[in-house]
């Protein structure tokens, strides 16, 4: 099994360009930095996210970021756990259908890394994006944790996930100038009290 290395992943990349007959250039310098760089390079060079508004944007990053985030467990009136999965905040359904397109590219590359011996996650998780849209469009932390089955600290780090992504759009090359435009207004309007208070 191949390790994450550059080299490999340059290997893979260049593969999946000649099978998709795409034109992409490598930019070795200003590579996203994440688990899987390919499969948020391949993410945000996607004509999909061109129609999306900020919040929107967030909440589809957010699912790019989500892996280890966990419903909070609440006890029965038997004392058995049981996992709360009904949130006040689902996504809109403009961004439900984008990560559903997102998933066909995201299938794809799993088959080809599987073909090369490569085994590396590529995280795409609808189910915490509506808790990240909320906060991207305004609401306050005590309105987003009053009915939230999430724990205060799996929100924050998922949010400030997020906006970690969010904020390293403006600054990779070819990136169309309306994403790097609402990756810069969603990550400023994010990163306010408390999140902005956490360490990024």
């Amino acid at each position: 099994m191949l390790s994450l290395n550059h080299g490999n992943y340059k290997r893979i990349f260049f593969f999946l360009v000649e099978e998709k007959k795409e034109e992409v250039e490598w930019e070795e310098e200003a590579a996203i930095r994440g688990e899987n760089e390919l499969w948020l390079a391949m993410v945000l060079r996607s004509k999909v996210l061109l129609g999306l508004k900020p919040a929107q944007l967030a909440a589809v990053c957010g699912s790019l970021v989500s892996e280890g985030i966990k419903v909070r467990p609440w006890k029965t009136t038997a004392d058995k756990m049981k996992w709360e999965l009904n949130y006040i905040y689902e996504a809109s359904t403009t961004v439900i259908n984008v990560i559903s397109l997102l998933d066909e590219q995201r299938n794809s590359l799993l088959q080809l890394q599987e073909k090369h011996d490569v085994q590396i996650p590529c995280c795409l998780d609808s189910q915490f994006s509506g808790m990240v849209e909320a906060w991207a469009s305004g609401l306050t932390w005590r309105e987003i944790m009053m009915d939230c089955a999430m724990d205060e600290g799996d929100l924050a780090r998922l949010l400030r996930r997020t906006i970690d992504i969010l904020a390293q759009i403006p600054k990779l090359p070819d990136i169309d100038p309306l994403l790097q435009s609402n990756a810069m207004t969603a990550s400023n309007v994010m990163d306010r009290p408390p999140i902005s208070e956490l360490a990024g």
